[in-house]
């Protein structure tokens, strides 16, 4: 089907041939059973008449009549229903007939996917089908009325959007509906997002973010130090609302925490413009349709959906969710992260140490209560930890805040995600030489980026892979304090290939791979940039799975690995019997993406898709997505071969996508190999559908904590 159908010519043909069409006269006979079936030609060889059989003829005969050709994908009607909705709504055009005939050409030809009908130009056969459908309900076809309310439930995504519009084109904006798209005109968006950021600006950006955390508030739960802001999906239709994008907000706010507080506002009038800004926010950020509304929309996806599927994800997380650390778990991850490094041969190039910076990170994350944010001044850091010079003290909260007017410049819209940068500092300094920590658990993930950052500034060679050889150490260390030992090493296989395996955990029912990477979610891919995303994944899901995918091949054909390693020798690692289950592990947060049934659903569509690059430059940065997906295609080919063909209906059921913080979170009440698998198992069967990672494991805590103690 083309994006750009249907016109409204298109429509307004539909519209004009609903009202023409001229009943054929069968309806007035339904009634006469025997009369409407000599009507229709039908036979009855067996004396008893059937309005189902009536029906079931004029179902039949309507498909017929639909025209074939290249141009309308019968599978998608949909779009026009949606476009008719709209129009409905925004311009008050009629619903009815017409959107009751749209929706039983729809529920018809469902079962035709493939199949394609000529476009409106063919207009006498196109006439002959809707009159057809037209009798098709008259005796009660697939679209039976429905109340209102009903109806609405039943479309409460298209209701929601086009009553955004509405709310969005009453405040000035240019807009229409479009092939059932709503299209601002060019540059009302970014106008729109103007006028957000001049009430922020008239706000206060810090009096906007600390009124935005405390709307938040009932989504804080303390034990993980964070903010479960997520996705709501029942599983029956819902009258929901819209959610507000505090993501958005947040960092549109973000950008004025420098400024001073502006003239006070009277409070009717400072009520108005926080109205006009959420709602606003709100309206904006409706029209982009990623919200989902029920559990059923992503439960099934093919690699014909991949490319909208991992948009429309990373566009939801950057409007309404954040990125957070639990602060608890920032000293101990930074300490990991860089124990490597010489403080005294640092000291020069930075004019600080690392271990100052994690000493202040602590020290001020000690200050702050959670979730509240803080303001502070370097002698009041400096005063509480004597031991650090003034000087190193000040250069250290240089390092680590963002200089004034500087956050998220030109960030005005929810798809600016490429304009974000407060994530890259933790502080930001203010007009008045003064710092501000907006909320301990949002800039918790700053303190490794600014440090990192700061150390490739000063020429401090091979950070990454530095950084990377002590992520591995660290989490090994993490794993070995909570009882749980693991194994790493190279290995040669029975036919002479080698492999490296980062972390291998034994448990009593399963050997745990580990395989982390280093590479980030990108600002462009959170923007939505398609081919970024798929460049980003295939960097660190991918190419982890890959590797550990080449482990279970090994291990389940030679029934074990001889791991070598420098300092702990050598180590035989036997299956015996045991399943296998396989973890991408990142340094940093890749939001909903580590869903552990979206997951599974990505790497499983992305080994079917057929992807091609026409772009040279892009074709260089995919070769890496192009290799891992050739890798995991031979390893589905070669463990479907050891299991004798049948690999069960979830060909990714061992797959799962973790952070580094995650894990942290995870092993919580962890003390043995058992425990450890428990922990990682607990939503292997189960998914909320928040998307949320930590969400779903507070939830099943609670649920487990409030169940009632069983007895052998």
């Amino acid at each position: 089907m083309s994006e750009m159908w249907p016109s409204l010519e298109d429509e307004a043909r539909l519209r004009e041939w609903v009202r023409e069409a001229a009943p054929s006269g069968a309806p007035a006979l339904a009634a006469d059973l025997p009369a409407l079936y000599a009507h229709y030609g039908l036979q009855n060889e067996s004396g008893f008449y059937s309005t189902e059989r009536v029906r079931e003829h004029l179902r039949t005969l309507t498909l017929k009549a639909i025209p074939r050709g290249e141009t309308i994908g019968l599978f998608d009607l949909s779009r026009l229903q949606r476009h008719l909705l709209f129009r409905h709504v925004l311009d008050g055009d009629e619903l009815h007939p017409v959107y009751r005939v749209v929706e039983t050409l729809q529920a018809l030809t469902q079962q035709e996917k493939g199949r394609f009908a000529a476009g409106f130009e063919a207009g006498a056969a196109w006439k002959e089908a809707i009159r057809l459908c037209l009798e098709y309900l008259a005796f009660g076809g697939t679209a039976d009325q429905v109340d209102d309310a009903t109806f609405r439930r039943l479309q409460v995504r298209n209701f929601n959007i086009a009553e955004a519009a509405g709310r969005l084109r009453a405040a000035g904006m240019s807009l229409a509906v479009e092939a059932g798209h709503i299209r601002p005109a060019e540059g009302e968006l970014e106008r729109f997002g103007a006028r957000l950021h001049s009430i922020v600006q008239e706000l206060g950006g810090l009096a906007v973010s600390a009124r935005l955390l405390d709307t938040m508030a009932p989504h804080f739960d303390p034990s993980l130090g964070r903010y479960h802001l997520v996705r709501t999906r029942p599983s029956v239709p819902q009258d929901l609302p819209l959610q507000v994008p505090f993501g958005y907000l947040l960092n549109l706010a973000a950008r004025e925490a420098h400024a001073p507080a502006p003239r006070k506002l009277p409070s009717s009038e400072a009520n108005a413009r926080w109205a006009a800004l959420i709602n606003g926010a709100t309206d904006l950020t409706a029209i982009l349709d990623v919200q989902p509304y029920t559990i059923y929309e992503g439960m099934f996806m093919g690699p014909e959906q991949l490319t909208r599927r991992l948009q429309q994800e990373a566009l939801y997380d950057s409007a309404f969710t954040l990125v957070q650390l639990r602060p608890s778990d920032v000293g101990a991850m930074l300490r990991g992260l860089f124990g490597w490094i010489d403080d005294d041969a640092v000291r020069p190039r930075l004019g600080w140490t690392p271990s100052g910076a994690i000493e202040v990170a602590e020290c001020i994350l000690r200050l702050a209560t959670p979730p509240q944010g803080l303001s502070f001044r370097a002698p009041d850091v400096a005063g509480r930890i004597r031991h650090r010079s003034k000087g190193e003290v000040r250069n250290i909260l240089l390092a680590l805040s963002h200089p004034p007017g500087t956050v998220n410049e030109g960030y005005l819209l929810p798809t600016h995600g490429d304009r974000v940068n407060f994530g890259f500092r933790p502080f930001v300094r203010r007009h008045d030489d003064s710092y501000v920590l907006v909320s301990p658990s949002w800039c918790g993930p700053a303190f490794y980026e600014a440090i990192a950052a700061a150390l490739r500034s000063a020429g401090v060679p091979q950070v990454e892979q530095r950084v990377g050889e002590a992520t591995e150490a660290f989490v090994r260390a993490v794993l070995a304090q909570h009882g749980v030992p693991s194994r790493s090493g190279e290995y040669t296989d029975a036919e002479g290939e080698v492999g490296e395996c980062d972390a291998a955990i034994e448990a009593t029912a399963d050997v745990v791979f580990l395989e982390m990477k280093g590479k980030a979610l990108t600002r462009a891919s959170r923007a939505g940039g398609i081919p970024q995303l798929m460049v980003d994944i295939a960097a660190s899901l991918l190419k982890a799975q890959a590797q550990a995918g080449g482990h279970e091949v090994r291990i389940r054909r030679d029934g074990h690995l001889h791991l070598r390693h420098k300092r702990e020798g050598e180590y035989r690692l036997e299956l015996r019997g045991r399943e296998v289950e396989r973890v991408a592990l990142t340094l940093l947060e890749y939001g909903t993406f580590q869903d552990r049934f979206l997951c599974q659903q990505i790497v499983g569509a992305i080994v079917n898709a057929v992807i091609t690059v026409n772009d040279k430059e892009w074709e260089k940065r995919f070769r890496g997505f192009f290799d891992a997906q050739e890798d995991l295609r031979e390893q589905v080919r070669t463990l479907r071969a050891q299991a004798g063909g049948d690999l069960g209906p979830n060909l990714f059921m061992n797959v799962g996508f973790l952070s580094l913080p995650q894990l942290l979170v995870l092993i919580d009440g962890v003390n043995s190999p058992d425990t450890f698998h428990q922990a990682l198992m607990f939503n292997r069967n189960v998914t909320m559908g928040s998307g949320d990672f930590y969400f779903e494991l507070s939830q099943l805590r609670r649920l487990k904590a409030h169940q009632p103690q069983t007895t052998q």
